[in-house]
C-alpha cells in the first residue's frame, strides 16, 4: 500500500475542505503571489514520449537491458522509470546517451530514487530527470548488481512546451518581509495538478527536507522555467504522479518557482520525500541542479534561507531542533537522505541533496536560517505566546500581509493585526460566521478587540464596522 493512501484524520479534512473552498483565493493578497495576467493562454504544452527499453534476451547478458542509439523527436529532459516495487533502486546502474547537434555524447549516469509517493493514477519508480538542453537522440543502458532488473523499462523523453505568454503583474505592495520573491505557476506555465491523494494541504509544518534535483549545472537563467515544467512532466507523465513533487524549486541564479499546486502560503503535501507523513508536514525544497558534483552557487544559498527562513519564522519555529515520525527524530531542516538515515520507512536510500547539498546544509544553511529568523518578533507572534497552543493551537497558515495589517491562521482560530490597534484573537463560533463575511477584507474590516461572553452565554465580538454575536440558545451568529 502506498504511503501516500493512508486516510486523513477528520481535522485535516476539515481544513483541507476549508481552504479549498476559499482560503486559497484569499490569501492571493500580493504582486509576488498573484500570477501574472497572461495575454495570450494558448502555448505548446509540455510533452512526454515513451520509449521500452528492451528486456534483455534469455541467453544474454541478463544483468542489463540496452536500448541502443535512436534518433527521435526533439526533447530537452529525460528519465527512465519502471514499474514499482520491482527492483531496489540503489543495485541499479543507469546510464543514457544523447545526441546533439550531430554528435553522441558520453554515458551519463542518473541517479535512481525509486519513490513511489502518489496512490493516484499509473505510478512508477524512476531516476531523477535530467536536463540536456535541446536534442534529438537517445540510447541508454540499465544494469543490476543482483542480475535481476525491474520490469517496464521505460525511457521518459520530456519537451517542456514554450513559455507563456505573459502581459503584466498585478499592482499591489510586496508581500509581508520575510517572503522572497517567488514565480508562479502560472508565470512558469504549469499544467493543473490531477485529483491528489488527500490531504492536500496539511494542519501545519513542522520541518523542511532539502533536495536536490540532480539533473544538469548548465542551463541559463532563461532555460529555468523549461526546466521546472519538464520535471513537472516528467513527475505527472512519466511516473504517474499527480503534479510536481517539490513545493518549491531555487535555481543557481536565486530565482524561486513555486511547485506543487495549493498555494504558497498553504502547507501544501508534496510527494519528495517517499514517506506519508514526511511528505505531509515537510515542505519540499529542491536545488536546481546536481549538488554532487558541484557547489550550490552564492545566489541559490541567499535565496533558499530566505525561502526556508520565511516559512519558519512565519510559523513561529526554530531553525534548529527535531521533529518526529513515528518515533524517529528528522532535525528541523534535514536533507532527503535522513529520512532513510533516520530509519524512517517507507524511505528511499539516497545521495540527494549531494555531497555538497549536505555538507553545506549542516555546515551553513541551518546556522543562516537561525540567524536570519533569530529576532522574528510581531504584535502577532507575542499574542499566540501569551495565549498558549492549548488555545490556539499550531500554526496551520504563517503569518502575511493583508490589507493593512497581518493575519495568522492557527487550528484553533486566527490572530489579526493592524497599524494603531492590538493583535485580537477571532474563533468558533464567531470565526465562521466572519469568514462568511469575507472576513478582514470583508463587510466587518479587522476585529477591534476579542471576544466576550454575557452572563447568558451569548458571545460577542467587535469589528472596525460591525459587531458579530453568537446566541448558543439558537445557535444563530447574528450581525450588528
Amino acid at each position: 500500500m502506498s504511503p501516500q493512501s493512508r486516510k486523513p484524520n477528520p481535522l485535516t479534512s476539515a481544513l483541507n475542505l476549508l481552504s479549498v473552498a476559499g482560503l486559497t483565493a484569499a490569501l492571493t493578497l500580493s504582486a509576488t503571489q498573484q500570477p501574472l495576467r497572461e495575454a495570450n493562454a494558448a502555448r505548446p504544452e509540455a510533452r512526454v514520449d515513451h520509449l521500452s527499453i528492451p528486456a534483455p534476451a534469455a541467453r544474454g547478458n541478463s544483468g542489463q537491458a540496452e536500448l541502443g542509439r535512436r534518433v527521435t523527436e526533439p526533447f530537452s529532459m529525460l528519465g527512465i522509470t519502471w514499474r514499482s516495487g520491482a527492483e531496489a533502486s540503489s543495485q541499479l546502474r543507469i546510464q543514457v546517451r544523447i545526441l546533439q547537434r550531430g554528435t553522441w555524447s558520453r554515458w551519463r549516469t542518473l541517479e535512481a530514487h525509486g519513490d513511489a509517493t502518489e496512490s493516484t493514477g499509473s505510478v512508477r519508480a524512476g531516476t531523477d530527470p535530467l536536463w540536456v538542453g535541446r536534442a534529438r537522440g537517445v540510447a541508454a543502458r540499465v544494469a543490476s548488481d543482483s542480475g535481476a532488473l525491474p520490469s517496464g523499462l521505460r525511457l521518459e523523453l520530456v519537451d517542456p512546451g514554450a513559455d507563456p505568454v505573459l502581459a503584466h503583474t498585478a499592482d499591489g505592495s510586496p508581500a509581508y518581509t520575510a517572503q522572497p520573491a517567488i514565480i508562479s505557476r502560472s508565470t512558469w506555465g504549469a499544467t493543473p495538478a490531477s485529483s491528489c491523494d488527500q490531504p492536500r494541504v496539511a494542519e501545519q509544518t513542522k520541518g523542511v527536507i532539502f533536495h536536490h534535483t540532480a539533473g544538469s549545472n548548465s542551463y541559463s537563467r532563461a532555460q529555468s522555467d523549461n526546466i521546472v515544467r519538464g520535471i513537472q512532466a516528467y513527475h505527472m507523465n512519466g511516473q504517474g504522479w499527480c503534479d510536481i513533487g517539490y513545493n518549491f524549486l531555487v535555481d543557481k541564479y536565486g530565482q524561486i518557482f513555486e511547485g506543487r499546486a495549493g498555494g504558497v502560503l498553504n502547507p501544501v503535501r508534496g510527494a519528495h520525500a517517499g514517506n506519508f507523513e514526511v511528505n505531509t508536514y515537510a515542505m519540499g525544497v529542491s536545488m536546481m541542479g546536481n549538488l554532487q558534483k558541484v557547489r550550490p552557487s552564492s545566489a541559490m544559498k541567499t535565496a533558499t534561507v530566505k525561502l526556508i527562513g520565511w516559512r519558519i519564522g512565519t510559523n513561529y519555529l526554530s531553525a534548529k531542533g527535531a521533529w518526529y515520525v513515528d518515533g524517529k527524530a528528522l532535525q528541523r531542516i534535514s536533507g532527503h537522505r535522513q529520512v532513510y538515515a533516520a530509519g524512517i520507512r517507507p524511505a528511499t536510500s539516497t545521495a540527494c541533496p549531494g555531497v555538497y547539498g549536505y555538507r553545506w546544509m549542516r555546515t551553513g544553511l541551518r546556522d543562516r536560517v537561525a540567524a536570519y529568523v533569530a529576532h522574528y518578533s510581531t504584535p502577532i507572534k507575542t499574542r499566540a505566546t501569551q495565549l498558549g497552543n492549548s488555545v490556539t493551537g499550531v500554526v496551520r497558515v504563517g503569518e502575511y500581509v493583508t490589507g493593512a495589517g497581518r493575519k495568522t491562521r492557527f487550528t484553533a482560530g486566527d490572530l489579526l493585526w493592524r497599524p494603531g490597534s492590538g493583535a485580537y484573537w477571532v474563533s468558533d463560533p464567531i470565526r465562521t460566521a466572519y469568514d462568511g463575511q469575507g472576513a478582514e477584507s470583508g463587510t466587518l474590516g479587522f476585529p477591534l478587540a476579542d471576544a466576550t461572553t454575557d452572563a447568558t452565554g451569548k458571545i460577542t465580538q467587535r469589528f472596525e464596522r460591525g459587531t458579530l454575536t453568537y446566541d448558543p440558545a439558537t445557535g444563530q451568529t447574528t450581525l450588528g
